[in-house]
C-alpha cells in the first residue's frame, strides 16, 4: 500500500505508554503503527524527530462567536486556535449566539451557521434552561452532546436559570435517555445578597465577594444530591476553588 503521509521519528504516546513507531495515514485516517525498521512508501513523509505525539485534545467547554454576538472569538479564529494547540475537537457553549441553543430549531440553525467555518472538528451543548424540558428530545436528536444548565442568571433573556425542580427532571431524563448535564454551579441568592453589599465599591477585590464561595459550595452539594438521586451523570464547570469538593 502507498500512504499518503507517513510521521516517522516521533515518540507516540498511547494510553500504554510511550511507542518508538511510525503513523501511516490514508484518506485522512491512521492506518498502521509500523516498526522504525519498515521503509513503506508514502506521498509525503514527515520527521518528527525528537517530537512527542500525542492524539488530537478534545475541548469541551469553548465560547465561539455566532448568530449576532461579536464579544467573543469567531468560527474561524477560534477553531484556527484550537488546532495549532493540538486540539482536533471542540463542543460549544449554548450562549453567545442569537438566540441561544436551547431549542432543536435553533441547534440546526447554529449548525447550519457553523458549516465551513472550523478548522476543527466541533459538537454542540444544547442549553437547559427554566422552561424547556419539552425541547431536550429534540435537541439530542439534533445531536447535542448534553445540556448546559445555570443555577444563577446568566443576563440571557432567552435562557432563565435552571430551578432546582427542572433541575431534577432533566436530570432524570438525562439518567433515562443517557446525556450528561454540565452545570454552571452558584447560588443566586448568595450572589445577590453580597453584589448588594458590594455594588459601590470600585476595588478589584470586592467583585470577587460578590461570588462567594460558599455559594458554589452549596450549588455544588445539590447538584450531588439530585445526581445520586436520579442516577444522572453530571459536569461542573469551572470549580473556582478546592474548598467546594470538601
Amino acid at each position: 500500500m502507498i500512504y499518503d503521509l507517513l510521521i516517522a521519528g516521533g515518540t507516540i504516546i498511547t494510553g500504554d505508554g510511550p511507542r518508538q513507531q511510525q503513523i501511516a495515514i490514508k484518506n485522512g485516517k491512521i492506518q498502521e503503527l509500523l516498526p522504525n525498521d519498515q521503509n513503506p512508501q508514502a506521498l509525503k513523509q514527515y520527521q518528527a524527530d525528537g517530537c512527542y505525539i500525542f492524539p488530537g485534545g478534545i475541548d469541551v467547554h469553548v465560547h465561539m462567536e455566532d448568530l449576532g454576538t461579536e464579544e467573543v472569538e469567531d468560527w474561524r479564529h477560534g477553531s484556527y486556535a484550537a488546532a495549532s494547540g493540538g486540539v482536533t475537537t471542540v463542543v460549544d457553549m449554548p450562549i453567545d449566539c442569537v438566540p441561544s441553543t436551547v431549542t432543536a430549531e435553533n441547534v440546526r440553525k447554529k449548525l447550519r451557521r457553523i458549516q465551513g467555518k472550523s478548522y476543527v472538528d466541533y459538537l454542540l451543548w444544547g442549553g437547559l434552561s427554566g422552561k424547556n424540558l419539552n425541547e431536550i428530545p429534540g435537541m439530542l436528536k439534533e445531536g447535542v452532546v448534553g445540556l448546559k444548565s445555570f443555577l444563577v442568571e446568566c443576563g440571557i433573556g432567552d435562557y432563565p436559570m435552571t430551578t432546582d425542580d427542572v433541575l431534577e427532571k432533566a436530570m432524570q431524563m438525562a439518567a433515562e435517555m443517557d446525556f450528561p448535564i454540565m452545570i454552571h454551579a452558584e447560588s443566586e441568592a448568595l450572589n445577590q445578597k453580597y453584589t448588594n453589599i458590594y455594588a459601590k465599591s470600585r476595588d478589584y477585590k470586592d467583585w470577587t465577594y460578590m461570588h462567594p464561595i460558599e455559594g458554589e459550595t452549596e450549588a455544588v452539594s445539590r447538584c450531588i444530591y439530585y445526581a445520586k438521586k436520579t442516577g444522572a451523570r453530571i459536569h461542573i464547570a469551572h470549580v473556582s476553588n478546592g474548598r467546594t469538593w470538601m
